[in-house]
């Protein structure tokens, strides 16, 4: 080092090793009014290391009146050690250097680097020793900031891109290049939206008003690899101002959410799709639907809707297993599609109910027989599976557009009446929809007249399926599950009696009905001591809007001098969001009164978890369709698991439904689910049987199983 810079605010001063030592040699008490002008700390030493001279930023830094260090060796003044500094006086006595460079951190943890050099007289020997210290400890603590900045820069896994003033690349990171297949040199001094010409031309426009703006940009686009492929990002700009707010830097950082979005259009695809068949499902139909009725509104086309039922269908499941029954669902949608012409949107609805929509017909009657005729030929084969065989037959409805609906509800309601007219007429046909055959009515109206005939002669009855806690074995709940006993037609299935009921009004007769006779149940286990769990109504989605249902409930509850606490509504996500706000009302109605909610088929809805969260809700019961098949359907278990990993954060109870197999109940066990309920344990029974198993011991597991 052939000088020093030695500085003050004011006025930087040089001291060179030539001066300083002219100076010195020709006296050092001249000196020390110059060194005490420099705001570095300067001190002076012999050959014995003792200080001779020093200046005033020195004494203050060794915390020392002028004077009190002369003769004392520096390391134990300022800077303190244990000996001289390593590249001190041993090099300069020999004459290997003049010059010395060395880093010292005090006590504090500040760091110094101290420039010595030697003053020597004339023959060359050694007298003294010049240390000049510079505090660097903010510029070590800055140079370490920026090594931790660029650690981080280069090990993230988002990538990064560092642009000028004039938005031209000045720096990517490691991540980039992986992402991109771009390095620093290739892309350095270019502009973003140079290199990537072919995806969202108009982005960066749009990126660099807003900044204009504001300071911060996010949003999703495209991106291109070096490659050619395209890839979704998600993208997040930012300025980087100076001192006077002008921007000196852009900093674009972004990740490829390739994978999130297959996993948003997976489980789109889950919610609008059938799982079984992979077609699209009500949802997805009614919506297809919709848009087309749009269309053809507009272009004064015509379509067709056909409402398909596969006869006999119930009697292969119950005869021959939902296996046989699940194949024979597959390979319908497969001869569906080869019925069918690629334009066409075949949806299966539920159960064994497939539809088709068919667009865009100059002859439609035309069209669409003849699509009706293939389809009932190829769903008349048999269908095969592991040396099996099964029969079944289609009956099919079909109703125009116009002619025969004006809208969506009306269409739909049209090609049910006339699928329900083939199905009068033998079934495995044909029948397009006319004013005059409408046979699904007239049983509707027959239906709900002989139900009312039901409600005033005992016909009803309720019958209870065991919820059973995983844990200890316990009942802790029962479902009080209607059933109508015709005298006639004998037992009626739910599902047939509960729609009509529904359209007709006489839901809420038949709630009645049902909350009168399941808070009977309630008083009469109480008198026999049996009130160690709760009994689980179902509200359908029009009882549950009906405006006076907590009132209703709670002058049935007094009028059977039932316990409130062992009393259970459950409701389905639909009925609770149709309006958030009055479900919320109703529901806090009944909380008040003490009685649990639970939601009903869990997982088939469209809830949003923010308002399941503000809902007053105890449990949840995750729908039969979803425990199906959860050891063998990767899908289904998932969700399964997602439901209960999601109840429990919620402080929620989960009990699965349609539990029929050991290795469904060993699922639920393993995965912590709190309940089950299904054939598996116990079919539903009449009160006198659940009684008397209550009866015998209501703790036991095995003694709700039905051999």
């Amino acid at each position: 080092m052939s000088h020093s810079i030695l500085q003050r605010n004011e006025a930087p001063h040089i001291v060179t090793r030539n001066s300083l030592g002219r100076a010195i040699e020709q006296t050092l008490h001249q000196w020390v009014d110059a060194i005490n002008a420099i705001a570095s700390p300067i001190f002076i030493h012999d050959q014995e290391c003792r200080i001779v001279r020093a200046n005033r930023a020195y004494a203050a830094r060794a915390g020392l009146k002028p004077g009190e260090f002369v003769g004392k060796p520096y390391w134990e003044v300022f800077p303190k050690g244990k000996g001289p500094l390593p590249g001190c006086v041993h090099a300069y006595k020999e004459h290997q250097t003049d010059e010395g460079r060395d880093e010292v951190v005090t006590a504090e943890g500040n760091i110094f680097l101290s420039n010595s050099f030697v003053i020597r007289d004339k023959f060359g020997e050694y007298l003294h020793s010049v240390h000049v210290m510079e505090d660097i400890t903010e510029r070590y603590r800055a140079e370490a900031q920026q090594r931790i900045a660029s650690q981080v820069f280069n090990s993230t896994a988002e990538s990064i891109m560092i642009l000028d003033a004039r938005m031209s690349i000045i720096d990517v990171n490691q991540a980039y290049t992986a992402t991109t297949g771009y390095s620093l040199t290739e892309v350095a001094g270019r502009k973003p939206w140079h290199i990537e010409a072919m995806v969202d031309k108009t982005l960066f426009d749009s990126v660099r008003k807003t900044l204009r703006l504001c300071d911060h940009w996010r949003g999703e686009t495209r991106k291109q690899r070096k490659n050619g492929e395209i890839y979704p990002a998600l993208l997040n700009f930012s300025v980087v101002r100076d001192a006077r707010g002008r921007s000196c830097r852009y900093i674009l950082m972004f990740n490829d959410i390739s994978d999130l979005k297959a996993t948003q259009e997976h489980y789109e695809y889950l919610a609008n799709h059938d799982r079984l068949t992979g077609l699209p499902n009500r949802n997805l139909f009614y919506d297809r639907l919709q848009h087309g009725l749009d269309k053809a509104m507009r272009s004064k086309e015509k379509l067709a809707v056909m409402f398909i039922d596969l006869d006999n269908f119930k009697n292969i499941n119950d005869t021959m297993g939902h296996e046989m029954g699940d194949l024979v669902l597959s390979q319908t949608a497969e001869r569906l599609r080869a019925c069918t012409r690629k334009e066409d949107t075949i949806a299966r609805l539920g159960g064994d109910e497939f539809t088709v929509l068919a667009e865009d017909l100059h002859d439609p009657v035309g069209v669409v027989s003849s699509t009706a005729s293939r389809i009932i030929e190829m769903l008349a084969q048999p269908f095969h599976f592991d040396g099996q065989e099964a029969q079944v037959s289609a009956s099919v409805g079909i109703a125009l557009y116009p002619d025969n609906g004006p809208d969506l509800q009306n269409l739909l309601k049209n090609a049910d009446a006339a699928m329900y007219q083939a199905k009068l007429t033998g079934k495995n046909n044909y029948q397009f929809f006319t004013e005059y055959m409408n046979v699904k009515a007239k049983q509707r109206v027959q239906m709900d007249r002989d139900l009312r005939h039901a409600l005033k002669n005992g016909e009803l009855f309720l019958a209870y399926q065991p919820q059973i806690e995983l844990d200890s074995g316990r009942i802790i709940g029962v479902e009080a599950l209607l059933r109508w006993r015709h005298p006639q037609l004998g037992l009626i299935p739910p599902q047939q009696f509960i729609p009509v009921a529904e359209s007709s009004g006489l839901i809420l007769s038949l709630g009645d009905w049902v909350m009168n006779a399941a808070c009977n149940q309630i008083a009469e286990w109480e008198k026999r001591g049996m009130n160690g769990f709760r009994v689980a109504v179902n509200l359908s989605a029009r009882q549950f809007r009906h405006n006076h249902l907590a009132e209703s409930i709670r002058n049935i509850i007094a009028e059977k001098n039932a316990d409130p606490t062992l009393l259970e509504i459950e409701l389905t996500e639909s009925a609770m969001m149709d309006d958030t706000e009055q479900a919320s009302r109703t529901m806090h109605q009944l909380k008040d009164m003490g009685i649990h909610i639970a939601v009903d088929d869990f997982g088939m809805g469209y809830s949003s978890l923010n308002y399941l969260k503000r809902f007053p809700i105890d449990s949840l019961k995750i729908d039969g369709n979803f425990i199906r098949e959860v050891a063998s359907s990767e899908d289904d278990a998932a969700i399964a698991t997602a439901i209960i990993t999601m109840g429990h954060s919620m402080q929620l109870k989960v009990i699965a439904e349609g539990v029929e197999t050991q290795e469904q109940l060993g699922f639920l066990r393993a995965r912590d689910c709190d309940a089950v309920q299904g054939f598996f344990m116990s079919h539903p029974m009449r009160a006198e049987k659940m009684t008397a198993i209550l009866g015998v011991d209501p703790g036991c597991f095995a003694a709700t199983r039905e051999d």
